[in-house]
């Protein structure tokens, strides 16, 4: 495995960490009281909805790339389906914050084989797969199909498709600014 990859996987978690003492905040100037500049240290949450959590814990994104980074360890390989269980059975033993995409898959998953979730069009899908990469064979089909097992629509798959092509160019040593540059027509389609 490459160290791009590695470096790909920790950066996801840290930045997890390092989100979570603004993470779903919504009053800008609560915020801007508290953080200026470069955001470089871990943070106790300001928001109701992460209660119990201390700085340097992850957001509950976070907690699902980690459950979806056990799971490819455990199962030696991503496995679509064995990730769903794993990710059920992570959420059914958590006290973490469940949002909308995460509670309404879970009402979907009962009882049903089935491996879409929510109709939901934010992008937290999208930002707990990364680990995926880890993963040097992934397609964007697989990635995608991971990111529907909670976010579904339009604009979470053509975000999923840009981010997917970005990451693949620069896991083969691509600038990421370039990366981005030479995928923007994804955002546009």
């Amino acid at each position: 495995m490459s160290n791009k990859r590695k470096d790909l996987a920790r950066a996801v978690f840290i930045a997890d960490a390092l989100s979570l003492g603004s993470h779903w905040e919504y009053n800008t100037e609560q915020i801007a009281k508290k953080y200026t500049g470069i955001i470089d240290e871990y943070r106790a949450p300001m928001s109701k909805f992460h209660k119990g959590k201390e700085a340097g814990d992850l957001t509950h994104y976070g907690e699902q790339a980690f459950v979806l980074l056990k799971s490819i360890a455990d199962n030696q390989g991503f496995d679509l389906k064995q990730f769903r269980d794993d990710w059920v059975e992570y959420l059914e033993n958590n006290e973490m914050y469940m949002d909308h995409a995460m509670t309404d898959s879970l009402e979907k998953f009962k009882g049903s084989d089935t491996l879409i979730g929510a109709d939901n069009v934010e992008l937290g899908g999208i930002a707990r797969s990364l680990p995926l990469f880890l993963e040097e064979d992934i397609t964007q089909k697989e990635f995608l199909d991971l990111v529907h097992l909670t976010h579904n629509g339009k604009i979470v798959d053509q975000t999923a498709e840009f981010v997917f092509a970005v990451i693949q160019e620069v896991l083969a040593g691509k600038n990421y600014k370039e990366a981005i540059k030479d995928n923007k027509n994804w955002l546009y389609n």
